[in-house]
């Protein structure tokens, strides 16, 4: 036997064995820590809640794993506005009184426009600019979402 070849198995048995009290790891045991092997994307940290691995998100993104980007993250919606994106376009929903794409403006008290405005087949009225229009569920089209057609 050469003298490397001793030396290095003596290295594995120091650094390895040794440890472990003469036991090598089992390669079905499983790590202690649940986010070993777990991927959080986009900069997300995992963290253990018992033995299950959930991801923390940056600002930005969402899912199980951090992996996709929330388009609301690129649009503030000021004085109470809240962001939607149906379809992945985000928009901002103003409480009555404000209108502006980001709800900047006060317009003084103002009725509803949604308030007299019907959509169909699951659609739901949005207020971009202060003009009532149906957003329509996929599949269906029109005014009122009234038009079905196949995706």
């Amino acid at each position: 036997m050469s003298a490397l070849f001793q030396v290095s198995v003596v290295a594995v048995l120091f650094c390895c064995v040794a440890p472990s009290l003469g036991q090598l790891p089992s390669p079905s045991q499983k790590s202690e820590n649940p986010c070993d092997g777990f991927p959080c994307f986009n900069q997300g940290v995992c963290i253990a809640i018992g033995d299950k691995p959930s991801c923390v998100c940056q600002p930005g993104y969402t899912g199980n794993m951090c992996e996709t980007a929330d388009p609301c993250s690129s649009l503030s919606c000021l004085n109470g506005g809240v962001c939607r994106a149906p379809f992945s376009t985000p928009y901002c929903d103003c409480p009555v009184g404000n209108v502006g794409t980001r709800c900047q403006t006060y317009a003084g008290i103002v009725l509803d426009p949604c308030y007299t405005m019907k959509c169909l087949n699951g659609g739901f009225c949005a207020t971009p600019n202060n003009e009532a229009q149906c957003v329509c569920q996929p599949g269906y089209s029109g005014d009122k979402c009234q038009h079905y057609r196949d995706i």
